[in-house]
């Protein structure tokens, strides 16, 4: 029976353009309200990333939410242009930096985001995850505590997030930007 598998196979007829890759969805509504309600109400969000730039679109829109909302942006270990370095908003690319102090966190397409020997998210942090792959059924052990965890496209999540009430994060965001600037003061010697 292995042979059938091993003989040389005819070339398709299939047209490539038959076979899209298949493309992830938004979050529902009410989840996106609810992020979107979350990121207006912490006072110190940080969102961490690796691969995120893979859609090349998603770095303004992540860039425009950061402005928005007054949020840091971590990168783990870049795979791709995810946030401009030089964004007054970036915090650098260690591991483990600020995650136990921020008050909310949204995983954006990473695989690592902490050590967990090392590192762990203050008590009460609300955790969010949005993810091709929330699950990462190949790697074994994963686990990191989350509030919500979404198998959704990034891009199309910050757009719901930018296409929410533009002025709902506003009462905070003078706050969260002095966190941004004395925390990048603070970790400028390890960086």
């Amino acid at each position: 029976a292995r042979e059938v598998w091993e003989a040389k196979a005819p070339p398709s007829g299939e047209r490539q353009q038959d076979w899209p890759l298949a493309r992830f969805g938004a979050l529902a509504p009410a989840d996106a309200a609810e992020l979107h309600a979350a990121l207006a109400a912490a006072k110190r969000p940080l969102v961490i990333t690796t691969y995120l730039g893979y859609q090349k679109e998603a770095v303004g829109k992540l860039a425009a939410l950061s402005e928005r909302f007054g949020i840091g942006v971590l990168e783990q270990g870049p795979h791709y242009l995810n946030f401009p370095g030089e964004h007054p908003n970036h915090l650098g690319y260690q591991r483990n930096m600020l995650v136990d102090e921020a008050d909310l966190i949204l995983l954006i397409d990473v695989d690592v985001p902490w050590l967990p020997s090392k590192v762990a998210p203050a008590p009460g942090a609300k955790v969010f995850h949005i993810d091709i792959d929330p699950l990462k059924e190949k790697l074994g052990f994963w686990h990191f505590p989350v509030l919500r965890s979404h198998a959704a496209d990034s891009a199309l999540v910050l757009d719901q997030l930018l296409a929410l009430d533009e002025q709902a994060g506003a009462a905070g965001r003078a706050g969260r930007l002095a966190w941004i600037a004395e925390a990048k003061q603070r970790i400028a010697p390890r960086l």
